[in-house]
Protein backbone atom coordinates (compact mmCIF):
# COMPACT_ATOMS: atom_id res chain seq x y z
CA UNK A 1 0.00 0.00 0.00
CA UNK A 2 2.82 2.37 0.88
CA UNK A 3 4.64 1.84 -2.41
CA UNK A 4 1.45 2.35 -4.43
CA UNK A 5 0.75 5.57 -2.48
CA UNK A 6 4.19 7.01 -3.23
CA UNK A 7 4.05 5.82 -6.83
CA UNK A 8 0.69 7.58 -7.27
CA UNK A 9 2.15 10.77 -5.77
CA UNK A 10 5.27 10.72 -7.94
CA UNK A 11 3.46 9.79 -11.16
CA UNK A 12 0.83 12.54 -10.93
CA UNK A 13 0.68 14.57 -14.16
CA UNK A 14 3.01 12.13 -15.93
CA UNK A 15 2.42 9.42 -18.49
CA UNK A 16 2.45 6.90 -15.62
CA UNK A 17 -0.48 8.54 -13.81
CA UNK A 18 -3.18 5.97 -13.12
CA UNK A 19 -0.87 2.98 -13.51
CA UNK A 20 -1.53 0.15 -11.09
CA UNK A 21 1.27 -1.80 -9.44
CA UNK A 22 0.80 -5.49 -8.66
CA UNK A 23 2.75 -7.01 -5.79
CA UNK A 24 3.59 -10.52 -4.71
CA UNK A 25 4.73 -10.69 -1.12
CA UNK A 26 7.76 -12.83 -0.36
CA UNK A 27 7.41 -14.46 3.08
CA UNK A 28 10.14 -13.50 5.53
CA UNK A 29 12.92 -15.97 6.18
CA UNK A 30 15.52 -15.57 8.90
CA UNK A 31 19.04 -16.90 9.42
CA UNK A 32 20.55 -17.42 12.84
CA UNK A 33 23.96 -15.76 13.11
CA UNK A 34 25.03 -18.27 15.77
CA UNK A 35 24.29 -21.62 14.10
CA UNK A 36 23.26 -20.58 10.53
CA UNK A 37 19.83 -22.24 10.82
CA UNK A 38 17.34 -20.81 8.32
CA UNK A 39 13.76 -20.54 9.57
CA UNK A 40 10.51 -18.64 9.24
CA UNK A 41 9.61 -16.24 12.06
CA UNK A 42 6.70 -17.17 14.32
CA UNK A 43 4.57 -14.06 15.01
CA UNK A 44 6.87 -11.63 16.83
CA UNK A 45 9.19 -14.37 18.12
CA UNK A 46 12.40 -14.17 16.14
CA UNK A 47 14.59 -16.53 18.15
CA UNK A 48 16.26 -19.50 16.51
CA UNK A 49 14.27 -22.73 16.91
CA UNK A 50 17.50 -24.78 17.00
CA UNK A 51 19.81 -22.90 19.40
CA UNK A 52 17.33 -20.29 20.72
CA UNK A 53 19.77 -17.55 19.73
CA UNK A 54 18.47 -14.01 19.44
CA UNK A 55 21.00 -12.82 16.85
CA UNK A 56 19.19 -13.25 13.53
CA UNK A 57 19.15 -11.55 10.16
CA UNK A 58 16.48 -11.34 7.48
CA UNK A 59 17.61 -13.52 4.57
CA UNK A 60 14.41 -13.26 2.48
CA UNK A 61 11.40 -11.01 2.39
CA UNK A 62 13.00 -7.60 1.88
CA UNK A 63 13.55 -7.81 -1.85
CA UNK A 64 11.62 -5.85 -4.44
CA UNK A 65 11.86 -6.89 -8.08
CA UNK A 66 10.10 -5.64 -11.18
CA UNK A 67 8.80 -8.85 -12.69
CA UNK A 68 7.27 -7.30 -15.79
CA UNK A 69 6.23 -3.98 -17.26
CA UNK A 70 3.72 -3.12 -19.96
CA UNK A 71 3.99 0.15 -21.83
CA UNK A 72 1.58 1.48 -24.43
Amino acid sequence: DCIQFYFDSMSKDTIAQGAVLHFELVPAQLRCRNCSTIFKPQDTLWSCPKCEGQSVEISKGRELYIESMEVE
